[in-house]
């Protein structure tokens, strides 16, 4: 059920799969945090003189991970429309191929990102961001419009002891009925005044039976989604013409295979100019509102507002995901890729030799003023003003043809009596309205949608129709049929595609501004809280994009906490020791310890002996030796050998 909701949107799919591993596995984060080999992916690759060359793309490229239980690798457009995509930035239009609203897009580096550090000039140090599970952060881009995107979860996972029999996790109704409210779309139809006690109080049985331990671990899983899903994606937008200077550096490790990419590095880019309009903006995960599954223009919410006085951001994370993030900007812009081809390139601003420690950003360039927007979207037609043609512009020069073409008697006729379908269809230059115009002159000749038979459609006819067929029966048609006396409406005026109808998708909203717009189908209304069409059906149902005003104000949602990007897991380690702790057997609890804590297990020698015994005893299982004493698979959360 959640892949059908998510699953096209694969970035979104994966996190929310990380999380889960976050939240009901901690021996697998504990371990993997522990024996990952990027923890050299810190600061202390700034002091070294590492330059990584690195080539444009080429051929296509599709980001891809390997998931623990597969070893095949999952492709980031394997979709439905083979294809990656993102809902639309703030400004920018549709493109072909991707689904209404979004955007194709490519993940670069997501899995391996660890941490992103603002460093703005004259700070006393940088403002970081660090992941608590993988793909929180992920580098991503838009290669039509050249711009490089940071987007972020704020979801902040919370370990649950899942094994806990005796005082078993429990999730409130708040976050259920978040899952209830996405998963059934018909929860729109419902009064969601819930009592606010009863949502943050904890699910309890319905039977008055107490939950089996699968029943705890589905509702646990149902709160993690609802609570994932309700919660923002955050995203930073940088375009690659505003930046000035590129760098990727690795650490050295000695114990490293010759060759290998798979090491800690940072991706440093440094920006001249202050961030322009839209650089910063967020959607909801998912939510049962449409409204909130948009991208909309918000402040700063990066921790104390860095992105905004920030000129250098320095990206922590893998070599290989790092490596072909820099080759996909090369690729898209050939003066980056100049300055990735040399490291002595004077065009780069971060050639090898300049300081790159924190604490040595330049000064910014004030850039454009305030509120001023530049979108780099333009070049590519979005964003751009809507530009009027040489005709009558104005709903007064519009009635004022009818009469001064003498088809109505005063401009108080032209406004209430004709047909707003036909007036826009004029105000758009669809039709025409001059002197030699008459009640009688002919818009449209077409097939009658009963019989075939050919029907003419006059000015009249049409500007008496009224703009909503309001069912399929033809009531209020233009023209009804002499041979089989089926009504026939004239819909599409305005579109310039005029073309007859039974009624049923006949609808042209007269609540829009320019006497308004078809829309088709007869059941879908205007909302008067978000100004968007939605479908009524004949029950009045609320809106899909707002539920009527309950959407929540994604640009006025404060920044989150600065803990949401501390990199840590909540509960995680007292949940694993709670788990060694209901381990009745000694050898294994140490075994436990050793294989996900490593030397921070503090055992003794005697737990250490007892572990290498019962490691000995599962490897002579593994093989079909059973010894004396085995008693069956390793403890509960114990990684299996």
């Amino acid at each position: 059920v959640v892949h059908t909701l998510i699953g096209d949107k694969i970035l979104d799919f994966q996190a929310l799969s990380e999380v889960w591993k976050a939240v009901g596995q901690p021996e697998h984060y504990l371990a993997w945090s522990r024996v990952n080999p990027y923890q050299n992916a810190t600061e202390k690759i700034l002091e070294t003189s590492s330059f990584i060359k690195v080539s444009p793309c080429s051929g296509d490229f599709v980001y891809s991970v390997v998931e623990d239980d597969n070893d095949t690798p999952l492709k980031f457009n394997e979709n439905d429309v083979r294809l990656e995509y993102e809902t639309s930035h703030p400004g920018t239009t549709e493109d072909d191929g991707a689904p209404g609203g979004s955007s194709p897009i490519t993940t670069t580096a997501s899995q391996l990102i660890f941490s992103v550090a603002l460093d703005a000039p004259g700070s006393r140090g940088p403002q970081k961001m660090k992941a608590s599970f993988k793909h929180q952060l992920s580098m991503r881009i838009d290669e039509a419009r050249r711009v490089l995107y940071l987007d972020c979860y704020e979801y902040k996972p919370v370990c649950v002891d899942l094994g806990n029999e005796a005082d078993p996790p429990m999730p409130t109704n708040r976050s259920l009925q978040r899952f209830e409210d996405i998963i059934n779309p018909m929860n729109l139809n419902k009064d969601n005044e819930i009592d606010e006690e009863w949502l943050d109080s904890k699910a309890e049985p319905q039977s008055g039976e107490d939950f089996t331990r699968g029943d705890i671990v589905s509702l646990n899983y149902k709160a993690m989604v609802g609570d994932f899903l309700h919660s923002r994606s955050l995203r930073l937008r940088l375009s690659l013409s505003e930046i000035v200077g590129i760098r990727l550096m690795k650490w050295d490790d000695p114990d490293a295979e010759p060759g290998t990419d798979d090491l800690g590095a940072v991706l440093i880019l440094e920006t001249g100019e202050k961030l322009r309009g839209r650089s910063f903006a967020a959607r909801a995960v998912r939510s049962k509102y449409h409204g909130e599954n948009k991208f909309c223009t918000v402040d700063d919410w990066t921790p104390r507002e860095a992105a905004t006085h920030a000129s250098r951001y320095y990206f922590y994370g893998n070599l290989t995901e790092l490596k072909q993030t820099a080759a996909l900007m090369a690729r898209d812009c050939a003066r980056l890729a100049a300055m990735l081809a040399s490291e002595t390139a004077e065009t780069n601003s971060l050639r090898k030799g300049v300081p790159v420690t924190y604490g040595t950003a330049p000064n910014l360039d004030p850039g454009e003023k305030e509120g001023e927007i530049n979108d780099e979207d333009s070049a590519s037609g979005s964003g751009s003003k809507r530009r009027r043609t040489n005709r009558a512009t104005t709903v007064s020069d519009v009635h004022r043809a009818f009469v001064d073409a003498n088809l109505v008697g005063s401009l108080t006729a032209a406004n209430d009596e004709v047909n707003p379908c036909l007036k826009k269809a004029v105000l758009l230059g669809h039709v025409t309205i001059n002197d030699t115009t008459t009640l009688a002159t002919v818009l449209f000749e077409g097939k009658c949608i009963g019989c075939g038979e050919t029907l003419l459609c006059t000015l009249k006819d049409a500007m008496e129709q009224p703009p909503c067929g309001e069912n399929d029966c033809g009531e209020g048609a233009a023209l009804r049929c002499p041979g089989c006396e089926t009504g026939n409406h004239i819909t599409g005026l305005c579109e310039g595609k005029a073309r007859y109808d039974s009624g049923k998708f006949h609808n042209h909203c007269v609540l829009c501004p320019d006497f308004g717009e078809c829309i088709g189908d007869y059941r879908l209304a205007h909302c008067l809280h978000c100004e968007q069409h939605y479908f009524r059906g004949n029950i009045g149902l609320p809106c899909a994009t707002c539920g009527g005003g309950k959407c929540r104000d994604m640009a006025g949602m404060a920044p989150p906490p600065l803990s949401t990007w501390d990199g840590k897991i909540e509960m995680i380690r007292e949940v694993f020791d709670s788990k060694v702790a209901r381990e009745q057997d000694p050898m294994k609890r140490a075994l436990m310890k050793m294989m996900v804590l490593g030397p921070q297990a503090n055992c003794d020698g005697s737990e250490v002996m007892g572990a290498m015994s019962a490691m000995m005893s599962m490897m002579a299982n593994s093989q079909g030796r059973a010894e004396p004493g085995a008693d069956g698979p390793p403890g509960e959360g114990c990684p299996q050998m």
